[in-house]
Order: C-alpha cells, then sequence, then structure tokens
C-alpha cells in the first residue's frame, strides 16, 4: 500500500510540473517581414497600412532620414479615412536634423495597432523624409 502512494504522489507532482512547464511558454513571436516606404515632403496623415477586418498590425522598426532640410515624422494608428477616428500615437513626433537618420529595429514587435485600425505616418517640414517601417498584418 505504501508503494502505491508514493507512486501516486509522484505522478501527481510530475503532472504539476508538467503543467506549469506549458503554462511557462514564451509568446508567439511576431516577425515583420513586410514593410513600407515612404519618400516626401510635409504631407498630412497618410496610410502607411491599410486597415484589415480582424487583423492587427505589428510594427518591429523603422529607418528614417531627413535629406536637404530638417524634418518630422510619426507613426499611429486609427480608424477610419486617414486614421482619422481615435488616433493613437506609436511614437513621439521625431525631430531629424538635415541629412540627419533615426534607426530603431527590434527582432519582435515592440508597437501594435488594434484589429480593424490602420496605421498612419505624419511627415512635417520641408525635408524630403525617406523612411522604411517594418511590420506584419495577421
Amino acid at each position: 500500500m505504501r508503494k502505491f502512494w508514493s507512486t501516486a504522489v509522484l505522478g501527481l507532482v510530475l503532472a504539476g510540473l508538467m503543467s506549469l512547464a506549458a503554462s511557462a511558454q514564451p509568446p508567439t513571436e511576431v516577425l515583420c517581414s513586410r514593410s513600407f516606404t515612404v519618400s516626401a515632403g510635409a504631407q498630412p496623415a497618410t496610410i502607411g497600412v491599410a486597415a484589415r477586418a480582424g487583423f492587427q498590425i505589428a510594427i518591429c522598426g523603422y529607418d528614417i532620414n531627413a535629406g536637404a532640410a530638417p524634418g518630422t515624422f510619426q507613426l499611429f494608428y486609427g480608424t477610419g479615412a486617414l486614421c482619422s477616428g481615435s488616433p493613437v500615437n506609436l511614437t513621439p513626433v521625431f525631430s531629424i536634423g538635415i541629412n540627419g537618420v533615426l534607426v530603431s529595429r527590434s527582432s519582435n514587435a515592440s508597437m501594435t495597432a488594434p484589429p480593424g485600425n490602420a496605421v498612419c505616418y505624419n511627415i512635417t517640414g520641408t525635408g524630403p523624409i525617406n523612411a522604411v517601417v517594418y511590420y506584419s498584418q495577421f
């Protein structure tokens, strides 16, 4: 009888450890295999990634540079025409100096727009501003 109880207890302990290991799985990694490019002077809100019902957009990074004049660049998301419905900033307004460069890339998505939202950008200044934004839509 004693052997039965020790085997039963060992079985329960192992089952509990396996359950903990299964629940400690890391989140699914989002790979950003897509990108959109921008090359423009001052430009009001413009859609970079269009919304798709039931799909969210994850941003993994960007490369931004200014040309012969300074400019600013900002990413945000929202619904409706040109992200005008409930806009939410993904980045601050980046001020890029003449011939300045800003690079930020991550192997994991660091910014996410909820399902049904588009990702847009604003450019101010005379620029031109050139950018590549890396994203995934899933």
